[in-house]
């Protein structure tokens, strides 16, 4: 989403997509390291990414060039 996701909204789907528990904690410290090397902003209450997803494939696959 454009707008972010809260803290909250992020612990829960992960718990979801991987059927089991996380530990608040090790979820916002894994979000501040994130946050550290500007690959996410928390603004106003919500984390989101600072680089588009579409703007990524396109530097992945510039990477793989046959040799």
């Amino acid at each position: 989403h454009d707008e972010g996701a809260d803290t909250g909204t992020i612990l829960e789907s992960l718990e979801r997509r991987w059927n089991r528990g996380f530990q608040e904690s090790r979820v916002v410290e894994e979000l501040r390291r994130l946050a550290a090397e500007r690959t996410i902003v928390l603004d106003r209450g919500h984390w989101r990414m600072t680089v588009p997803p579409d703007a990524r494939a396109g530097e992945t696959s510039d990477r793989h060039v046959a040799a």
